[in-house]
């Protein structure tokens, strides 16, 4: 079980890794192994930005607990947001009150076979639990499909793609639901949704499956996983 605590974290760096879409890299100020404890945070959890007494919002985070005291989040910068006019106007030095963490998408076994499918920030939970899973000597079978709508929305893909020439049991799909032109790596025209139609109902057998995204899409792949008759106790959700 984690631990909830409230802390302030200064932002190291920040880059614009897709269209509308920041990278930040944050540490945790005053941070020390005692006062947080080995159980603060969990990969696939998420803090919460307290920006101001009437702006909170929260945020999972793409890191491991082995990084910190530095930490990562991937923020996308919604037109009239009032936490995304914060991040599209804040400066690296600047510093954030946060607590956590918060949350259950997390592995209950970290060498059983995975499916994970998501879109957009969807996969910010995603690649922590990834960085934890090839942490492990014997990895598990894991398949990920990221998708997003258009190729200047994608990001992480060279990473992910360094993780599957280094890791043999993991396979990727990064899915367009718009593609618009020709890409230099192999891509599935469609959704996520549309991948997943295509995976046998054995595939799913003893695996965990983790669903991150928007909420149309999540409950797309709810309906998809039942036509394949798959046991609700194997899925593990986070959407908006």
């Amino acid at each position: 079980m984690t631990e909830i605590k409230k802390f302030t974290a200064k932002i190291l760096k920040i880059s614009e890794v897709a269209e509308a879409t920041r990278f930040f890299e944050l540490e945790i100020l005053n941070f020390n192994d005692k006062t947080f404890g080995e159980n603060f945070f969990s990969p696939g959890q998420f803090f919460l930005a307290h920006i101001s007494p009437e702006i909170t919002r929260a945020y999972s985070v793409c890191s491991i607990s082995e990084d910190l005291p530095r930490f990562d989040l991937v923020i996308k910068i919604l037109p009239n947001g009032k936490a995304s006019n914060f991040f599209d106007n804040v400066k690296v030095g600047a510093e954030i009150k946060f607590s956590g963490s918060f949350g259950k998408f997390y592995p209950e076994n970290f060498l059983q076979k995975k499916f994970f499918f998501a879109t957009g920030t969807g996969i910010s939970p995603i690649f922590s639990i990834l960085k934890k899973i090839f942490l492990f000597p014997n990895l598990p079978q894991v398949k990920l499909f990221f998708g997003v709508r258009h190729l200047k929305n994608l990001f992480f893909q060279q990473k992910i793609q360094n993780w599957q020439e280094e890791f043999k049991n993991l396979s990727t799909q990064f899915c367009l639901s718009k593609p618009e032109k020709k890409t230099d790596f192999p891509i599935f025209q469609g959704r996520v949704t549309d991948a997943a139609r295509l995976i046998s109902a054995e595939e799913f057998d003893d695996a965990e499956i983790f669903l991150c995204g928007s909420n149309p899409m999540v409950n797309e792949m709810r309906e998809i996983l039942a036509t394949k008759k798959v046991n609700k106790s194997q899925i593990k959700i986070e959407s908006w």
